[in-house]
């Protein structure tokens, strides 16, 4: 068997936003921002593969899987500076211009194995991806007097260019083995290892040489590495009216964060146990009811561990924190279950906690 696929996505969106701030420090002021913007976005997704069976118990199959897509914006910032009594002592103007390429390849290998016990299943896959990615930021300020007129004052011009490279390859095995007529016992294990390699180059023009510097202080490259070892078990039931599900999954991973430029490395490493239980209650009329606990993890992308400061807003710094662990989610929920001919009714209601959220705050210097 030969298939293939193609699909296409066209974004086109524009939007306002403002902020006020208040600064308390010897003397009260404020900072008024105003911004508007345009994206756009384009991609494309090809995928071609091949399945091949020898035998009624044995499946390979092959796909590869290239992804293309491209992001361009526009941004226009207003920041008006007030002193305590709300009158402008400052103003100007910030436009910038975000361009943004990337492009990805998949490899995928799946294997299958049936057997002539009914729901008895082996599958194995294992996938590689490679990602390369090109973004630059043109950034023009000018400066103006509190009446916004124009100043003497010459414009500020900023660029700043990224280059990404980023693999993952990864490696799973399930295993379903029935244990009589209502009993099934599920395990499997999966290795996941990535890289993400940013290199950031902040350019600044100066106006009385006439060309663009490289700002070092300003430029940074990081490259964030991870690896995740897991191994899980299930084992589900059925008795009369009532199914019972119950697993565990334990997982090993391990993380290093460089922040080449600086010479700071920084290396976590976390064991958790992820337990699951779900019961499920039916009734006359195709009516049910379930009642299940999971436990899962959230972990920091590359984007909040770089420590690195981002200057695109000189009023609104943002930097990561590389020592960030993982969110651990804690979850309950219960739900209902009413089918009809044509209509299918499924309330829930669910608690969830989350424990060592990760989230932004701010500071003000």
């Amino acid at each position: 068997n030969i298939f293939a696929n193609y699909s296409g996505r066209l974004s086109d969106m524009d939007g306002y936003g403002n902020s006020f701030r208040t600064s308390f420090l010897s003397e009260t002021s404020y900072l008024d921002q105003q911004i508007d913007f345009t994206n756009k976005m384009n991609s494309q997704n090809f995928t071609i593969g091949a399945d091949f069976q020898p035998n009624k118990f044995n499946t390979f199959t092959l796909s590869v899987i290239y992804n293309s897509w491209e992001r361009s914006g526009e941004n226009d910032m207003e920041y008006a500076s007030l002193n305590s009594a709300m009158l402008p002592t400052g103003f100007f103007l910030r436009e910038s211009n975000d361009r943004m390429n990337n492009n990805g390849l998949n490899y995928s290998l799946n294997y299958r194995r049936t057997f002539d016990q009914r729901n008895r299943e082996l599958n194995a896959d294992l996938v590689f991806s490679g990602r390369g990615m090109s973004r630059t930021e043109e950034n023009l300020q000018r400066f103006m007097a509190a009446d916004k007129s124009m100043t003497d004052r010459p414009d500020l011009l900023e660029n700043t260019l990224m280059d990404g490279n980023n693999w993952m390859v990864s490696f799973q095995t399930d295993y379903v083995h029935p244990l009589g007529k209502d009993k099934k016992l599920e395990f499997g294990a999966r290795a996941y290892i990535r890289e993400m390699d940013s290199d950031f180059t902040f350019l600044r023009y100066n106006q009385g040489a006439g060309s663009w510097v490289n700002e070092p202080g300003l430029s940074n490259r990081f490259v964030f590495g991870e690896q995740v070892y897991s191994a899980y078990g299930t084992f589900g039931t059925t008795i009369g009216a009532y199914s019972f599900q119950a697993g565990l999954r334990a997982e090993q991973s391990y993380v290093e964060a460089d922040q080449r430029t600086t010479g700071e490395v920084f290396n976590n490493s976390w064991f958790h146990l992820f337990p699951s239980a779900h019961l499920r209650r039916s009734f006359e009329k195709n009516q049910s009811a379930q009642l299940s606990y999971s436990r899962r993890i959230n972990r920091p992308n590359n984007r909040v561990l770089n420590p690195f400061v981002s200057y695109s807003d000189p009023f609104d710094l943002q930097f990561g924190n590389p020592r960030l662990a993982p969110e651990l989610i804690n979850s309950i929920e219960l739900g209902y279950t009413r089918f009809w001919k044509n209509t299918t009714v499924n309330p829930s209601l669910f608690y969830r906690y989350t424990d060592g959220m990760i989230t932004r705050f701010r500071t003000m210097d």
